[in-house]
């Protein structure tokens, strides 16, 4: 677990004497520090996998697992799209067990962006209407979206339904004042995992490399780790490009990241696939221009001026030479970002949260069903 999943990240699940279980893959690292949980918070975890012939050797296990938490559990919420929580409604359905989902992205989309390989491309169609089932099906659902996730995967009429981002940010969080200061040279930075080509940090790296060729001052900053790195530091070196370059890969916390954020100008987000990305939020909440992708719930964030297709670096940099070639648009954008991510603070947003949660619970009791204990099964 990183900070972000820790007593942050569910208390609002917690209160009114409920108590929760999180259900997930989980294995120890040397050198980790811990992330303290609330007492009411108790942690199952199942055996750990990467990659689909790891999945495979402990899948009996992993389905043994996940079948007990679900059985000896009041309220099952699922964390969607991931293959915890497919198996997990699977079972659910199979033994016609009531589930709520809470739905943070778009499975078609990752497996369209080739971020998983080509060969399960032929498997779209099945993926999309496995992923509408689930949503279907489920009493209740969380959307981390206004509006995308639920035009794809839309939910059963008459149930309880949200939309309430996972993202939330703290008053710290927030800038005292917008950005103002004309761009002589970029400081650009993005953040996420290199687990997968997910986060398009390639397509910013061969924009720094457009940026260059045109004669601007830039670097970048890229923060994360993951399977993907060792490939992005080579990149890097091949467009000639590495001393533009900073890489982090170690874990930063909060107040690390801030202070990152707070040395950079400008935020690139050129993901492949996405949902409602916390990172995106934390940078606007620092005041921070940003251009993203046009994928997931992105477009819900950005303005259409800083939006770009994915895997289209020349895009990229346009947009990003753009604040450069005029001041006017540093300010008007950070103004714009700083009072959008003021929606996305903590207590808002949790209180809307409580009352789905109080909805849930209600409507768990006139069923017959204990509400003494909450199971939500999560990806890490």
């Amino acid at each position: 677990m990183n900070g972000a999943d820790g007593t942050e990240a569910w208390s609002r699940f917690l209160g009114s004497g409920l108590r929760l279980r999180l259900v997930a893959r989980a294995q120890q690292e040397k050198g980790t520090a811990t992330v303290p949980l609330a007492p009411e918070t108790a942690v199952c975890p199942l055996p750990y996998y990467v990659g689909p012939r790891q999945l495979a050797s402990c899948l009996p296990k992993l389905v043994a697992c996940i079948t007990r938490a679900v059985v000896s559990s009041d309220v099952v919420v699922l964390r969607v799209p991931g293959v915890i929580g497919f198996l997990a409604a699977a079972f659910c359905q199979l033994t016609r067990r009531s589930y709520a989902v809470h739905v943070v992205g778009d499975p078609v989309a990752v497996v369209r962006s080739g971020a998983l390989g080509t060969q399960l491309q032929r498997s779209i169609p099945l993926v999309a209407r496995l992923m509408g089932r689930i949503v279907r099906v489920a009493d209740a659902s969380v959307f981390v979206t206004d509006s995308v996730l639920q035009g794809l995967y839309p939910p059963r009429p008459g149930t309880a339904t949200i939309a309430v981002s996972d993202v939330t940010i703290s008053q710290a969080d927030l800038a005292t004042r917008p950005r103002s200061a004309a761009i002589k040279e970029l400081r650009i930075i993005t953040v996420g995992s290199q687990e997968q080509t997910y986060k398009g940090h390639d397509t910013l790296l061969r924009a720094v490399r457009v940026l260059t060729d045109r004669g601007l001052q830039v670097h970048a900053t890229i923060v994360g780790s993951g399977r993907m790195h060792t490939d992005l530091v080579g990149l890097a070196s091949t467009l000639a490009i590495g001393n533009r370059v900073r890489f982090i890969e170690t874990a930063v916390d909060r107040v690390t990241l801030r202070r990152l954020l707070d040395d950079s100008n400008v935020f690139a987000m050129p993901s492949r696939t996405e949902g409602l990305p916390r990172v995106l939020i934390e940078a606007m909440a620092r005041a921070l221009p940003a251009v993203g992708s046009a994928v997931g719930g992105i477009p819900e964030l950005l303005p259409q001026d800083c939006l770009v297709p994915p895997d289209h670096p020349v895009a990229l940099a346009d947009v990003l030479a753009g604040f450069v070639a005029d001041p006017a648009l540093v300010g008007l954008h950070s103004t714009r970002n700083l009072a959008s991510a003021q929606d996305f603070e903590t207590s808002l947003l949790d209180a809307r949260f409580g009352e789905w949660l109080r909805l849930l619970s209600r409507r768990a009791a006139l069923q017959g069903d204990g509400f003494n204990s909450l199971l939500r099964l999560v990806r890490i």
